[in-house]
């Protein structure tokens, strides 16, 4: 593990990892990657921040991670060789582009999380279902078996890749979903160490 007071690094902005599903469909840009990771290298920097939106292994309505994964294992195998750290974190804002469960202030102008997972529902009633403070929900599974797992699956052996940050910037409606969250974190913590990861396990 690096000594982490000798980390510097930036936020990686990647236009496949970070694609609305309803987007054009992006093809994995291994030449892209070298650019910018030589870019980063060349500014004596040492980690980068990988947000990725759920929406991304999408294409339309068809669960597609070919691409994603491809790219996003491109992107950690060259980290690697280039001595860069990574950790990887499932990002929102806003929520979703869907008009039920969008930003207050911009409704349908956020982007994350796959249209089906929040369709019909408003923001509260979405986050009492995830932050369920009762029992696990089936979405805990769905989001780690269709989302993490391919992750762990593609990036997990490799050493510079430092670990994942479950859920990023969660919206908290009322009190009950503080101890939902608690609960959400903690169990897919639990399946990321069920399934093998020794990585770091980030949360907010």
């Amino acid at each position: 593990m690096p000594d982490f007071t000798k980390l510097l690094g930036v936020n990686w902005i990647d236009p496949v990892l970070r694609r609305k599903q309803n987007d054009p469909a992006r093809a994995p840009n291994p030449q892209w990657i070298k650019d910018k990771v030589d870019n980063i290298v060349s500014r004596k920097m040492n980690a980068i921040r990988i947000p990725i939106y759920m929406e991304t292994l999408f294409q339309g309505s068809t669960y597609s991670p070919a691409n994603v994964i491809t790219h996003l294992t491109a992107l950690a195998s060259y980290c690697e060789s280039k001595g860069i750290y990574s950790y990887v974190e499932f990002h929102q804002f806003a929520n979703n582009d869907s008009t039920d469960v969008g930003s207050s202030s911009s409704p349908g102008g956020g982007g994350g999380l796959p249209a089906y997972l929040v369709a019909g529902q408003n923001a509260m009633t979405f986050y009492d279902n995830i932050w369920s403070t009762t029992n696990e929900p089936p979405i805990w599974n769905e989001i780690f078996n269709k989302y993490w797992l391919p992750i762990l699956n593609a990036i997990d052996s490799y050493q510079f890749v430092l670990g994942y940050e479950l859920f990023n910037e969660p919206p908290l409606y009322r009190p009950a979903h503080w101890q939902g969250l608690v609960n959400f974190n903690t169990a897919m913590a639990q399946k990321i160490r069920a399934w093998g990861s020794q990585k770091y396990i980030l949360f907010v």
